[in-house]
């Protein structure tokens, strides 16, 4: 017996279709940003976020490529960044995560709210999208 027909014998067809439409729903809320729209969404701009262990970051995004991000309100680094030809958001710190080059896809939740999920290595935070730089992150390293 396939699994849609055990779940549908265990649970009922109602409660099938409700989880259904639920993950339909859930899916359809995850919008991947298109390559064409994340260097306007993070350039010029500075992510406020969360890490997956709940630590605070903020990261800026100078147009020419260059970034400054704090971390746990005490950590400095810089790096760089850019958007892959597979509509991927990368970047490489000079110190954190021991240099190396991450990719990322930028998920646009709505509400001005994203979600960057790792490509090369598990990574899943949220971030909001701030004009400038405004903590004068680029100032401070």
């Amino acid at each position: 017996m396939n699994i849609l027909k055990k779940l549908a014998v265990g649970l009922g067809c109602r409660s099938l279709v409700v989880i259904f439409l639920f993950s339909t729903l859930s899916a359809a809320a995850q919008e991947q940003l298109p390559e064409s729209e994340i260097a306007g969404v993070v350039s010029g701009n500075t992510l406020f976020g969360k890490t997956e262990r709940g630590a605070d970051f903020h990261v800026h995004h100078s147009p020419n490529g260059q970034m400054s991000g704090q971390a746990r309100l005490a950590y400095y680094d810089v790096g760089t960044w850019a958007v892959s030809g597979k509509g991927e958001y990368c970047r490489q710190w000079t110190n954190w995560r021991d240099g190396a080059r991450d990719c990322f896809v930028i998920f646009k939740l709505g509400n001005n709210q994203y979600q960057l999920k790792g490509v090369n290595y598990h990574y899943d935070s949220k971030f909001t999208i701030h004009e400038g730089d405004p903590k004068n992150l680029k100032g401070r390293i």
